[in-house]
């Protein structure tokens, strides 16, 4: 019997310790490639002229003072936009709370390869602070703030695509980021109304196996969406706040950009950075770590800026983020004190 139960548990821990080791390959791999992709750019560029163009931005604090407030003012819109996501759905946790956990997403963001693991961060220490009741929902509020951000993003994008429809269309590099932008918010459109007009069973109440406790993480951050999206003003706030998040977040980078090329084109910061952020919000690399780089210099290209110049733009936005980390690192330190090793809030 003893046996038995041994090579029971054997058999569950096998394939546990192969999906460990997979998944262990994998983050490897993805760093690798990020590397080769940085590698691959530095080969291309000139790192002396990369260099002096850093430094020359450090001689216009003024720039940069005004990139690191938009960046702020870009990650506040962000936490009211959760905050009243949470609201919503009846969770209400003081906003002094929300800006602190949001934070420490930031500071995960810049420091563990993503924001993956920001939303991570985010989603368990909302779990954390809510009733035992609503802690599911809770977390998957994170998804759904995510979501909607990401269609903002998606739509302003697309209303650059149309303002500037001939500079998308006539250069292969700008052609087919316009073609996914427009497919992308399309499909989230083609979803959104789906959900509303044939709610499935997964996400009404009461819906059987696929409610309550037993709903799993994915019906249950469709049912928060599916009732989010059922009231139009709050989801018309929000997606004015993910709107305001992007834009603030466009004219962090054209300031960053000011301190290196004074003659940078406001119009085609926004035409080009919310595309980059979108593509580089998927998780092909840790952090998007030479995929945002490489994203800088090949469509910064096609208006004319010098790819040391855009590679330099890119470090600035990426510091920009690094920098109010830094707030979400005393968020972080703050919580633990407060709370020390305690469970989770009843």
């Amino acid at each position: 019997m003893d046996q038995s139960a041994a090579s029971e548990d054997s058999g569950r821990a096998g394939p546990t310790a192969t999906a460990r080791t997979g998944q262990r390959w994998f983050k490897v791999l993805r760093l690798l490639a990020g590397i080769g992709l940085l590698v691959w750019l530095f080969l291309k560029i000139n790192p002396a002229q990369l260099g002096a163009e850093v430094r020359g931005a450090f001689g216009q604090p003024g720039w940069l003072i005004l990139g690191l407030g938009f960046t702020g003012l870009g990650l506040f819109t962000g936490v009211v936009r959760w905050y009243r996501i949470l609201a919503a759905e009846g969770l209400g946790l003081p906003f002094g709370r929300v800006f602190q956990f949001a934070f420490i997403g930031q500071f995960f963001n810049a420091f563990a390869f993503g924001a993956c693991g920001g939303d991570v961060a985010r989603g368990y220490y909302i779990y954390r602070e809510t009733a035992a009741g609503s802690r599911a929902e809770a977390g998957t509020t994170v998804i759904v703030d995510r979501g909607i951000g990401l269609v903002a993003l998606l739509a302003l994008c697309c209303g650059m695509i149309a303002w500037r429809l001939d500079f998308f269309t006539t250069q292969m590099e700008t052609r087919l980021p316009a073609i996914l932008m427009v497919g992308m918010l399309g499909a989230a459109v083609f979803a959104g109304l789906v959900l509303l007009m044939f709610p499935s069973a997964m996400v009404r109440e009461g819906g059987g196996a696929a409610s309550g406790s037993e709903a799993t993480v994915p019906r249950r951050a469709v049912r928060v969406l599916s009732r989010f999206l059922g009231r139009p003003k709050e989801l018309g706030l929000a997606l004015l706040f993910s709107l305001g998040n992007a834009v603030f977040l466009t004219l962090a980078c054209w300031a960053f950009g000011r301190a290196i090329l004074p003659g940078i084109s406001l119009a085609d910061v926004f035409a080009l950075f919310p595309v980059i952020t979108v593509l580089a919000s998927v998780p092909l690399t840790p952090g998007a770590i030479g995929i945002r780089e490489n994203l800088f210099a090949v469509l910064f290209a096609t208006v004319g800026i010098g790819e040391e110049s855009a590679f330099a733009m890119s470090i600035l936005v990426y510091l920009g983020g690094v920098f109010w980390s830094g707030v979400g690192g005393l968020c972080f330190l703050t919580y633990k004190r407060r709370t020390g090793d305690r469970g989770p809030v009843a």
